[in-house]
């Protein structure tokens, strides 16, 4: 029986989504030929069904991109605390973002630089997140703060294939993302950054998200977890390439879904609470 409000809109929500979206829910193994479908356009110049759903299903939950107004409220005034004094600035407040097998599995933040690297590193020192993941090329910055905090022990993958805006090639983005799992495994927060803390961040979480998604089970529809999750985070995916993006990953991994499945189902999936 519903006994609340929240229990009620969850239901409403649930199959609300199933109506709207139900139609996208497909075989792992039919990924291939769906996306040659969905991409094709009729001889009368209408626009491809990928586009259509795009701009019908994932577009609306768009906000105004937050770029602008993230990069120049980087730096705030703060309260004197335990570690800084008040003069100091603080890094802008991160970005969480859910993930398969846990809530907050990555927060994503901007790029370290040399005149926020104190604040970058106190927000890796609160946080607790060990596992660093570099989408753009950062300068080497270090706190000066050497005696205000314990020794924080990182991981940090830096990443060569992303270095201009045009998306890397698919199969690069899944090498990097599998590097990242293969040595820090599959139940790890990560702390992702890039030039303007959203755009090729987002676009990694979401990818993470899939392919655990797509690995793990029989069937899939990248449209509905492409709005789940912008639905908690507008700012992800926010334009047509991308989302056609993910569907060229998803295309890669069924052909690879038979040398990693082994590995992720050895792993049991803890619920996201």
């Amino acid at each position: 029986m519903v006994q609340n409000k929240i229990q009620y809109q969850f239901i409403h929500d649930v199959l609300a989504e199933e109506i709207l979206t139900g139609f996208s829910e497909i075989f792992v193994t039919s990924i291939p030929e769906e996306f040659k479908k969905l991409q094709t356009s009729k001889a009368n110049g209408e626009k491809s069904m990928l586009k259509k759903q795009y701009e019908e299903f994932i577009f609306p939950l768009n906000q105004s991109h937050p770029t602008e107004s993230y990069q120049e409220s980087i730096y705030t005034n703060v309260e004197e605390n335990n570690v800084f004094k008040a003069s100091c600035k603080t890094f802008h407040e991160p970005i969480f973002v859910d993930g398969f097998f846990m809530k907050n599995e990555f927060m994503l933040t901007l790029q370290p630089s040399k005149k926020n690297a104190d604040m970058f590193w106190k927000l890796i020192y609160e946080k607790r997140y060990s596992i660093i993941v570099m989408l753009d090329d950062t300068p080497k910055v270090s706190s000066t703060k050497q005696n205000a905090l314990e020794p924080v022990y990182v991981v940090q993958f830096q990443s060569k294939i992303w270095q201009r805006k045009q998306l890397p090639f698919p199969s690069d983005l899944t090498d990097l993302i599998q590097t990242v799992t293969n040595s820090c495994g599959l139940r790890k927060q990560l702390l992702i950054h890039c030039k303007d803390g959203i755009t090729k961040s987002s676009i990694f979480c979401v990818l993470c998200v899939m392919i655990c998604k797509i690995r793990m089970n029989e069937t899939v529809s990248i449209l509905r977890l492409l709005r789940s999750m912008k639905k908690k985070n507008p700012q992800i995916v926010t334009d047509y390439e991308s989302y056609k993006f993910c569907w060229s990953v998803a295309e890669i991994l069924q052909d690879e879904n038979s040398t990693y499945y082994s590995y992720c189902h050895s792993q049991e999936i803890p619920e996201i609470v």
